[in-house]
């Protein structure tokens, strides 16, 4: 199906256009290695806030492709096994402040053992970008206006379809999607806080809350700044802010990782007595596919893949109700029973999230 077309090694299909000839190349998938998927979970999570001149890859597009080895180098050298081996902390102090990946270097044969070195740390670091380059956040009156009058009607809608009179919470989902910089975003909520006081006093609703993917992760707001947003909606602290919910789960692990070290939005809704949501706890249904037998093991001996992931995130500290979908009674009977194990320790949370994350430099 695939021809050569000249000596450059360029090539297409047999009857497409020269115009579509491309170099040949070899690529690597990682969507079986749960490390390299967490670590470009926290990279998107890093680069939310530059999304108007950066667009990360979406994950089931990641890939690296591999290019071969040239026998010689830019001035007619022969690259040897020992060259390359030099090659190697070269590129590891190069790349230590771009990407936590373990790099391998060594001879282009496969019975060579490679020398291996890893470059980077845990955490990815800050965008350096220019000047006015960051996310665009414009103060757009009438798109607030537009936010806080659908909740005039929504909460009487919600009760008419489920054909209750009384919600136990209503969430405000996912705030930061709007254009708003944060202090016009805080006017907008504390109006929409506001609106939801009143329904909580007619009695609609107990409670309300925030349902977020990376509000808290871009600092467009805090568990302090949402009680006192809450606060001043309602005119005193007896307010019916109530409820957080955000993503907990081993590859969105930021969240679980900060409220292991009692630190993060989860652990400061805890402290307020709010209710914590996780969402996500098995990144959409990948993880189990991602997770091995000996993490699972790890986790909590005895459970299946899906049932141990699912208890880690139901293991953080903080969090007191896990969101679940299952597609047949026998996923949601393994769901209830892997949630009814005493959570796993803290502990044994930490050696996991070590476990996962990328190595430090060798």
């Amino acid at each position: 199906m695939r021809r050569f077309l000249n000596p450059e090694r360029l090539w297409t299909a047999a009857d497409g256009p020269d115009e579509d000839r491309i170099k040949p190349h070899v690529l690597w998938l990682p969507h079986d290695q749960l490390q390299v998927l967490a670590y470009f979970a926290r990279l998107r999570e890093v680069l939310a806030p530059y999304q108007d001149f950066i667009t990360p890859v979406a994950e089931p597009d990641l890939h690296m492709t591999i290019q071969k080895i040239d026998p010689r180098d830019g001035d007619g050298r022969r690259l040897d096994a020992e060259r390359l081996l030099h090659a190697a902390p070269v590129l590891q102090k190069a790349l230590s402040r771009v990407a936590p990946i373990s790099i391998e270097i060594g001879p282009p044969r496969a019975s060579a053992s490679a020398h291996r070195c890893v470059a980077g740390g845990r955490t990815a670091p800050a965008l350096r970008g220019r000047p006015g380059r960051t996310r665009r956040r414009r103060t757009d009156p009438a798109q607030g206006r537009q936010l806080v009058a659908t909740f005039a009607t929504q909460t009487d809608r919600n009760r008419a379809e489920l054909g209750r009179a009384h919600l136990d919470a209503i969430f405000v989902h996912n705030p930061e999607h709007t254009t708003l910089p944060p202090d016009a975003l805080h006017v907008v909520l504390r109006e929409a806080f506001a609106v939801l006081e009143a329904e909580a006093a007619a009695g609609h609703i107990g409670a309300y809350g925030i349902a977020t993917w990376h509000g808290f992760i871009e600092h467009l707001f805090t568990v302090e700044i949402l009680d006192r947003l809450a606060t001043e909606a309602a005119g005193s602290a007896a307010h019916h802010l109530r409820v957080i919910q955000l993503p907990v789960s081993l590859v969105l692990d930021i969240a679980l990782a900060q409220a292991l070290d009692h630190d993060g939005p989860i652990a400061e809704a805890a402290a307020h007595g709010w209710s914590v949501h996780a969402s996500a706890p098995l990144h959409g249904g990948e993880l189990p596919g991602l997770a091995t037998p000996e993490l699972a093991a790890l986790l909590r001996s005895g459970l299946s893949t899906a049932q141990a992931c699912l208890l880690a995130a139901a293991s953080c500290p903080g969090v007191s109700k896990v969101l679940l979908s299952a597609s047949t009674a026998a996923h949601w009977d393994a769901a209830r029973a892997a949630l009814a194990e005493p959570p796993i320790p803290a502990d044994a949370l930490r050696k996991v999230l070590d476990v996962l994350a990328p190595h430090q430099p060798c």
